[in-house]
């Protein structure tokens, strides 16, 4: 805030930068923004997606422990089985799988991600698809 003539003005840095600056951060900000969603389903499936991807589902640690550790060998399809909703689940197991086993974890997210999976499938782009979206949403609202 200026004091100016004995009243305060409130200036926003917004408004005190030239409009080269201001060109210069949206572009930056579109480059962000295309380089962030490029080829999003072709990047390595990191461990927290993974993790975040079996707690949405519905599924237990104990769940996946038994499928993924079970001393066999499996195809590639019954692993992407456990990325997908669990059948004959509900958010309330979400809720349970997240409270019994990582209580730590704030559970909003993961249910949000679910219904995002419900409504619009459970691809590796749709799964990265939400956490992008919050990204986008942010970068715009730190400028203001």
């Amino acid at each position: 805030m200026l004091k100016r003539r004995g009243y305060l003005q409130e200036v926003r840095f917004s408004d005190r930068l030239p409009n080269a600056i201001r060109l210069g951060i949206l572009v930056l900000l579109v480059v962000g923004i295309v380089l962030h969603g490029y080829r999003l389903g072709y990047k390595l499936y990191w461990h927290d997606e993974v993790y975040t991807t079996m707690r949405s589902s519905g599924y237990s640690g104990q769940e996946v422990s038994e499928v993924l550790f079970s001393d066999r060998t499996f195809t590639p399809s019954e692993v992407l089985q456990l990325q997908r909703i669990k059948p004959d689940s509900t958010p309330i197991d979400t809720l349970r799988s997240l409270a019994t086993e990582d209580p730590q974890h704030p559970p909003l997210y993961f249910l949000m991600d679910r219904a995002w999976m419900q409504i619009f499938g459970s691809s590796i782009i749709t799964n990265r698809s939400l956490a992008v979206l919050f990204g986008l949403i942010a970068l715009p609202a730190m400028y203001y």
